[in-house]
């Protein structure tokens, strides 16, 4: 996710590189771009890329990044899962995920 006109040279690269395999057939790409709340006057954009056959995952993502409320940890797991992390890992990231990112748990010590 990125501002649009105002995207980091590490992000377009990344892109291309990505690209590549969209015109190869390898991935699909969908661009989604919206106004910003808060700055009408900016877009920023998401590009989603899938393996073939896992499109519903771009639309599994967007219907949770669109839900309202706070972000939880259902959400959270459901997110690591969209992303293709097996249950293990997205156990892992919700047990150590305030301490490997420095952040405080808002539940707990």
């Amino acid at each position: 996710m990125d501002i649009v006109g105002h995207e980091a040279g590490v992000c377009i690269r990344y892109w291309r590189m990505f690209d590549r395999y969209v015109v190869l057939g390898r991935l699909i790409m969908r661009e989604v771009t919206e106004p910003c709340a808060d700055l009408p006057q900016l877009q920023y954009r998401m590009l989603f890329y899938a393996l073939l056959g896992h499109e519903w995952r771009v639309d599994a993502m967007l219907s949770l990044l669109s839900e309202p409320g706070a972000w939880s940890d259902g959400r959270e797991r459901r997110f690591g899962e969209l992303l293709g992390y097996e249950d293990w890992q997205v156990d892992y990231w919700l047990t150590h995920r305030h301490s490997l990112t420095g952040a405080q748990s808002a539940v707990g010590p």
